[in-house]
């Protein structure tokens, strides 16, 4: 059981894991909420309320660190915004 778990944080810690997730919440982002975060001109309402729809919409959003969060909502907001 222990060994599990440190299994799992080392998981969770490594960047090509990260990196996944982010991808995986932005693409979600992308896929489900961009219509209604489109109108947002600024990145820190665009997070926030992406933050927020997150929350609403997406399963198992308590797996992911928030971190994580704001780092695809930006991701979204760049590729969209540039």
């Amino acid at each position: 059981m222990e060994y599990m778990c440190k299994r799992k944080v080392a998981e969770r810690n490594d960047l090509a894991y990260e990196r996944e997730r982010i991808d995986e919440l932005a693409e979600f982002i992308e896929g489900n909420l961009l219509d209604e975060l489109a109108d947002l001109g600024c990145i820190e309402g665009f997070c926030l309320n992406a933050r927020a729809g997150l929350e609403r919409e997406f399963p198992k959003l308590e797996e992911f660190k928030e971190m994580w969060c704001t780092a695809a909502a930006r991701q979204a907001w760049y590729k969209y915004n540039h």
